[in-house]
Order: C-alpha cells, then sequence, then structure tokens
C-alpha cells in the first residue's frame, strides 16, 4: 500500500489451473483429427513433393486442400475460443480481488477516531432505547404497580428466558428517562409511593408524539 499489486496464491493457481487443465482434456480429443490433418500439412510443406509420391500422395488435386482448411478452421476457433474464455476467467478473478482490496482500504479509512466515536455513541443510545422499551413494556403488562426491585426482576427473567443471557439491567436508568417523556404534568411511566405504572399504548404514543412536536416549537 499505496502501491498494491496483484498476485495469485499457489491456491488461486490451482483454482485456476485445474478447471482450465480439465476443460482441455476434452477439447484436444475433439481437435485431435484437425491437429492430425494441420500436422500432415507441415510435414508435406517442409518434405517436398517427393515426400508425397512416396506415400501415393496425389497433391495435384486442389480440393485436397479443403479438409485442411476446414481442419485449421476448426482448431483455430476451437483453441481460440478457449485461450478466450481463460483469459476471461483470469481477468474476472482480478477484478475480484481489486474489488475486495478497494472495499477493504475503504471501510479501514471510515475507522477513523470521530467514526469510533460515533459508534459508541449510537450503540449506547440503541441500548438505552431498547432498555427503556423493555421497562414500559413490562410495566404496561403488569397487572399492578411495580416496584423498582419487581421490574428490574421481571425484565431480567425475561431476557434470560428468551435470550439465554443473564445480564444486570438498569432499572433506575430507564425509568427515570421514561418519566421525562411527558406532556399537560403525565409522563409515560409514574411513581406513586415506590410503585411504578405506565400509561396505555394510545396515550403513551400521543405523549411521546406532542413531547417531540414541542422539542423544536419555532415561533414562525
Amino acid at each position: 500500500f499505496p502501491n498494491v499489486e496483484v498476485s495469485m496464491t499457489w491456491r488461486d493457481k490451482l483454482l485456476f489451473a485445474v478447471p482450465a487443465a480439465a476443460g482441455a482434456g476434452p477439447l484436444l480429443v475433439k481437435v485431435l483429427p484437425s491437429l492430425g490433418l494441420i500436422a500432415g500439412l507441415v510435414v508435406l510443406l517442409t518434405m517436398g513433393p517427393d515426400f508425397a509420391r512416396q506415400w501415393n500422395l496425389d497433391t495435384g488435386e486442389g480440393r485436397a486442400i479443403y479438409p485442411i482448411l476446414i481442419a485449421v478452421m476448426s482448431a483455430s476457433f476451437a483453441l481460440g475460443g478457449f485461450a478466450v474464455k481463460q483469459y476471461l476467467n483470469y481477468k474476472n478473478k482480478k477484478l475480484k480481488f481489486q474489488k475486495r482490496v478497494t472495499d477493504t482500504l475503504f471501510f479501514k479509512n471510515l475507522v477513523t477516531n470521530r467514526g469510533v466515536l460515533f459508534t459508541i455513541v449510537d450503540s449506547a443510545e440503541e441500548e438505552l432505547g431498547k432498555e427503556m422499551v423493555l421497562a414500559y413494556h413490562h410495566l404496561r403488562r403488569a397487572e399492578k404497580p411495580l416496584t423498582e426491585r419487581e421490574l428490574d426482576q421481571r425484565v431480567e427473567q425475561w431476557i434470560e428466558k428468551h435470550c439465554g443471557k443473564h445480564v444486570d439491567f438498569d432499572v433506575r436508568k430507564a425509568l427515570g428517562y421514561l418519566s421525562a417523556y411527558q406532556h399537560d404534568g403525565r409522563p409515560i411511566v409514574a411513581e406513586n409511593g415506590g410503585h411504578w405504572s405506565a400509561l396505555p399504548l394510545d396515550e403513551a404514543k400521543t405523549t411521546l408524539d406532542r413531547y417531540w412536536d414541542e422539542l423544536f416549537d419555532y415561533p414562525g
């Protein structure tokens, strides 16, 4: 880095060479007769007409060249197509590797001090939101108001049952944030004599909606 050069490992070379060799075998069997005719033509041109007469070959008839031309064309198309296919496979593998390198460098570039800080803050806010939802849900489903200890035990038991994890639920923080969401003096959760209760879901949604609307009340 930054001058990245693409190179193939032994594993990549094997993954590229083995399928190529497997595909080349049947292809050679198909073009072998054509290669034989081409080899015969080369020998004929090299040794001359005397060699052909020794084997009783008629070189004077023009039609004798047609099978050889067809053989040359067939072998050229077959071998050329196979070579192009293997070259394109190599180029595709090279492009995939370069894309992987680019993606890796891109995401590593995002992991700066500011990015790490934003990630931590987002995770903390998300976990706080989960705690508030769990606290409200169990208060709303309870048949009677609950103390902090009772609510804490209910939430921890629910998490252990459904998630298989034992956690120390911070019930006091969740209740503190929930009680801060209020409208016209009615919070989403309220305490009375050490026992906590929650508004019905529709009223809680209305309270949240009005609370958020009043956060940015622009007198325009």
